[in-house]
């Protein structure tokens, strides 16, 4: 079902000689619930349909901290405050990697991070944060090599590679940006500097308390690779159409006598994309709209 109704995602992947049946993950789920409901007389919304390829968080450990982002050319690209676009605006870079870059002051944005899928979590174990810390004390004496940092959004033995240097320049050399590349990141960081003191982010308009500049030493950074494709579809996010009381309908719109859905069943739930601004998304579909069925069914 993920592969055959989720047609942008399988385009995408397509255009990058991806293979879309091999590349979706696999929740275990097998949309019975909405199987039933279309053999039932119901049918599943129309285009577009949302999906899960929205998630993936910045390079390194930092979850979706608000820090500055380049592309593989150097160049800064989105809004860094806006975690759940993260992907949108990531796989539509040029190919090659995608950097995040900070200085001595990174927990500074960590802590005006916000609460969504892939943020940094305080409360996932004791010391979590502590053992960060201790770690990026580490990582300009690895050098070339790099350390591995306990990633703040994870749990217990997850990591992300983070280089260190005392001047940009040196960090810009240990990331492999060179070149034009590197001078056009270089000239990024010191544009972005200008808007962080500014205090306004007027090319992209991310919040003032998240503008934090990259000038005091030492410099950090990671990076992923991407290609432009699409994997992190676990489920379809698209169900069942039904009117204001979950009742599900048919094709003309007209109810199905008996027929209700909520959850992951239901359709409509999302927009363009799955996005999470707080922790319990799907929990919360399917607590509220079984409340907004229960009360509807017990006044009949």
């Amino acid at each position: 079902m993920i592969v055959q109704l989720l047609d942008l995602v399988n385009e995408l992947d397509m255009r990058n000689n991806m293979d879309p049946q091999m590349m979706k993950g696999r929740s275990g789920r097998d949309g019975w619930g909405i199987k039933m409901g279309c053999w039932a007389g119901g049918f599943i919304e129309s285009h577009p349909r949302s999906s899960m390829a929205t998630i993936m968080a910045q390079p390194g450990p930092f979850g979706t901290t608000p820090l500055l982002h380049l592309n593989a050319r150097g160049k800064r690209f989105m809004n860094e405050g806006m975690g759940p676009y993260f992907k949108q605006n990531m796989i539509r870079q040029p190919h090659g990697n995608i950097y995040s870059i900070t200085d001595a002051n990174w927990f500074e944005s960590i802590k005006v991070a916000g609460c969504d899928h892939g943020a940094p979590i305080f409360g996932i174990y004791p010391g979590q944060h502590d053992t960060m810390i201790e770690n990026m004390s580490h990582v300009v004496e690895a050098g070339e090599e790099g350390y591995d940092v306990l990633n703040t959004s994870q749990g217990r033995g997850v990591t992300g590679k983070v280089w260190g240097a005392e001047t940009l320049e040196e960090l810009m050399d240990l990331l492999g940006l060179e070149g034009e590349d590197k001078e056009t990141a270089l000239a990024e960081i010191a544009h972005y500097n200008e808007l962080c003191y500014a205090g306004v982010d007027s090319d992209y308009g991310k919040d003032a308390c998240a503008m934090i500049p990259i000038d005091t030493p030492p410099f950090y950074g990671s990076k992923k690779e991407h290609d432009g494709t699409s994997t992190a579809s676990l489920v379809t996010f698209c169900g069942l159409v039904t009117d204001d009381h979950m009742n599900v309908v048919k094709g003309d719109y007209t109810p199905i006598k008996g027929l209700y859905a909520a959850g992951n069943s239901l359709g409509c739930r999302w927009g363009g994309g799955y996005s999470a601004p707080v922790a319990g998304s799907s929990i919360g579909f399917a607590m509220t709209h079984g409340r907004v069925l229960g009360k509807y069914l017990a006044a009949l």
